[in-house]
């Protein structure tokens, strides 16, 4: 079969642009460990490191607890979810993500899943629907308070922390295991939703809203999480859950208060938009946030920027006045 030279290019294209954004972050989060103002307990916060909630001996089924050093009770639990196109990163490149979280007084489980090129779609939200699971039954032992368990991401985890809320609200999903997860229905406090890829089926509505180079990384993000033979998965919600949201059909139990938040020089800025108004159609308890000339993710940036500390702000400030309601 002769391979055409314009997919050739395409293809290279795609990948070295991944492979761009992936050393950029990693890079940063290097960087950021190395500061001796930004170690765990400097800022009072111990790490549980390398726990499985999924005993099948893989690294992408463990997860890291953060919590304060010297917790008294039990705390809310933040099931951090990480961003990178479905495709890269990890729970140790997120480690900012968190760290804020737990300084804040949460008990953070920061998970891994199954890469997209280990195997692509469902193997990403099953991975996150297991970590739920564990969390839901063993909070306890990790001082967390199960009864409070707030779902957060961004990027491609915001889109696997939406799907996880869907899956425990809404029985109509075609997966056994989403399924269980109904019947479980765990005690899901808020959603923390930044700078989400919320439907990854249908890239070619950024054309026209995006700079052209920007487009092969959201087709390649797409093509590896879906699968070369993808089809149709617009309706498919927990790859889409913002087509479903944005559906005439109904979840079947509420959704929990959602904090919504991109940067205003995101490329992907129109689904937070999207999803933002969708949810409060919905009659959800939804706060958006847009931070002026802010890129993808600038709230990992939260060493050296202004307006990302606001950002964390916002959501603390937005959790603290959902838990007095």
């Amino acid at each position: 079969m002769r391979i055409s030279p314009v997919n050739t290019i395409s293809n290279t294209l795609r990948n070295s642009s991944a492979w761009a954004v992936e050393q950029f972050y990693l890079r940063f989060s290097q960087l950021g460990r190395l500061h001796p103002l930004w170690n765990p307990l400097a800022q009072g916060v111990q790490v549980l490191h390398n726990i499985p909630y999924l005993p099948t001996g893989s690294s992408f089924h463990t997860l890291d607890v953060y919590r304060p050093a010297h917790i008294k009770g039990h705390a809310p639990v933040v099931l951090y979810i990480h961003g990178g196109g479905f495709t890269m990163l990890s729970k140790e490149s997120h480690w900012i993500m968190a760290l804020m979280f737990a300084r804040a007084g949460y008990v953070v489980f920061n998970i891994n899943y199954t890469l997209a090129h280990e195997a692509p779609f469902p193997a990403a939200i099953e991975d996150s629907l297991h970590a739920l699971r564990f969390v839901a039954k063993y909070a306890g032992l990790y001082k967390g308070n199960a009864q409070r368990i707030i779902l957060a991401g961004e990027s491609a985890g915001a889109n696997l922390a939406l799907s996880v809320a869907l899956a425990a609200r809404h029985d109509d999903v075609d997966n056994a295991l989403a399924h269980e997860i109904y019947q479980l229905n765990p005690c899901i406090e808020a959603m923390m939703l930044g700078c989400g890829l919320f439907e990854v089926g249908r890239i070619n509505r950024f054309k026209g809203k995006m700079p052209d180079v920007f487009l092969p990384v959201l087709e390649h993000i797409s093509e590896t999480y879906l699968g070369p033979d993808f089809g149709d998965n617009v309706h498919r919600p927990l790859a889409n859950p913002l087509s479903l949201l944005e559906s005439d059909e109904e979840v079947r139990r509420p959704l929990p208060p959602a904090f919504v938040f991109c940067g205003g020089a995101d490329p992907i800025l129109d689904d937070s938009l999207r999803l933002a108004s969708a949810l409060k159609r919905r009659g959800v308890r939804a706060s958006l946030r847009i931070y002026p000339e802010r890129h993808h993710a600038f709230h990992a940036f939260v060493p050296i920027d202004v307006m990302a500390r606001d950002c964390w702000h916002d959501q603390i400030d937005f959790l603290e006045r959902v838990e007095s309601t």
